[in-house]
């Protein structure tokens, strides 16, 4: 970075999701050029602008465009592998973002698998266990979802041959309906209470 984007830098309400936004978005051929960046300073002043701009981005719902800019953050993060313990301490940070980005995406599974990578690294994390516990509970509730449309299709697919059509299928095609209707109602209620009261990491 020049000097006077150094200064401008000391001015910004780093708190702001806009003030970020604004600042890291009019310069961004600036912080574009990073890859031929060598020099430690310039890598980890660079890698904290990126994780503000990332967050402010989250703050902001702009989920998908945060994800591509934490690939960013990743290439930076190879060049200090030297320097462990700054690695590692990014290494996290990044794969909570990427967490907490996955599960706004929907795409509930994989950050279910960050946030259980992340418990590893640090057990008595308190917040990675949140996140990890309702990755797992809204993955779940997707999936019964799905299996209750399946079992109404079932069950008023059934109910319309036999009005429409006077046709009788098996008894037990309609109770196979009834079983995946009642288990997308109940199944997230049980599940939540043992995932609540018996905590099993895995």
């Amino acid at each position: 970075m020049t000097e006077e984007l150094k200064i401008i830098a000391e001015k910004i309400d780093w708190k702001d999701p806009d003030s970020v936004i604004d600042f890291y978005e009019q310069n961004t051929d600036t912080f574009s050029d990073y890859k031929s960046i060598d020099d430690e300073k310039l890598i980890l002043d660079m890698i904290n602008i990126k994780f503000h701009y990332v967050n402010s981005l989250i703050e902001k719902s702009r989920f998908t465009k945060a994800k591509e800019f934490i690939t960013d953050i990743d290439i930076l993060n190879q060049k200090i592998k030297d320097n462990l313990d700054l690695y590692k301490k990014y290494e996290e940070e990044k794969d909570f973002f990427l967490g907490i980005v996955y599960g706004r995406l929907k795409n509930y599974s994989e950050s279910t698998s960050i946030f259980r990578r992340l418990i590893t690294v640090d057990p008595e994390n308190d917040n990675y266990k949140d996140w990890y516990t309702n990755m797992r509970l809204k993955s779940v509730n997707k999936q019964t979802i799905a299996l209750g449309i399946i079992g109404f299709i079932i069950v008023f697919g059934d109910i319309a041959l036999k009005i429409l059509f006077h046709m009788n299928l098996p008894e037990f095609v309609f109770l196979v309906g009834l079983i995946f209707v009642f288990i997308s109602i109940l199944f997230p209620y049980a599940y939540r209470l043992w995932i609540i009261t018996k905590f099993v990491w895995k």
